[in-house]
């Protein structure tokens, strides 16, 4: 057995966790900022707290993520599907093409990616245990 391997515990969860992190703290910042300067879209002003259900429930999986445990991946793994879903259908039905900015456009489409990129070590870890 490897000397780095004895007593240390895997961390393999801290990389996916990150990765969401950022995708929800960039969609939560940019939600934030345009609520904050007065631009949030009708729309999104619409669902008013619901409207942080998705970024605050991304963040809690991936807080659960590291923990390491097989549920939390599980938990992870099918809910970021979801989240990818509101991303693509919500997001472009509530906001119209022309009330689009290019930070809007960028912001979720780095999102999404990087969404896509964790359900994809998700897949992996989960397809190695």
């Amino acid at each position: 057995m490897p000397m780095a391997a004895v007593g240390r515990p895997r961390r393999d969860g801290v990389p996916v966790a990150l990765v969401m992190g950022t995708a929800l703290a960039l969609s939560g910042g940019y939600l934030g900022w345009l609520a904050l300067i007065g631009l949030l879209p009708s729309g999104l002003a619409e669902l008013g707290p619901g409207i942080w259900a998705a970024p605050l429930a991304g963040l809690g999986a991936a807080a659960l993520l590291l923990t390491d445990r097989l549920w939390a991946w599980w938990t992870a793994s099918l809910l970021i599907p979801a989240l990818i879903g509101v991303g693509v259908t919500l997001y472009g039905l509530l906001l119209a093409p022309g009330l689009q900015t290019a930070v809007g456009w960028f912001q979720n489409d780095v999102c999404i990616g990087l969404l896509v990129l964790a359900e994809y070590l998700c897949v992996q870890h989960l397809r190695s245990h």
